[in-house]
């Protein structure tokens, strides 16, 4: 998306979320969920000079990991509201449509 940003894991990324996982006894660090959708987070991003390095990670659930991305509000949204997001996905193609052929 933005040039600056990395945009790969590093090829053991697996092995280094599922360390971070373990030593956060598999539990999101901000709001202590459990048994849920966990994601390795970069605590300093890694945008700014942050590293994949296992100090520089903890664990979030879904929920905490978006609040910590707030970019990523709409994927929470659609997943909540999928009925009302296809409705406004078919709504803007229509309005592309009259757009370009008016």
């Amino acid at each position: 998306m933005f040039p600056f940003f990395p945009t790969e894991y590093p090829e053991n990324w697996e092995e280094i979320r599922k360390e971070v996982y373990r030593r956060d006894r598999w539990q999101c660090q901000k709001c202590g969920a459990k048994n849920t959708q966990l994601f390795a987070h970069h605590k300093t991003p890694l945008s700014i000079g942050g590293s994949d390095d296992i100090d520089n990670l903890t664990t979030l659930c879904k929920d905490c990991h978006i609040d910590n991305h707030p970019h990523m509000w709409w994927g929470r949204w659609v997943e909540n509201n999928p009925e009302i997001a296809l409705a406004i996905r078919i709504i803007l193609i229509v309005l592309l449509i009259l757009l370009f052929f008016l």
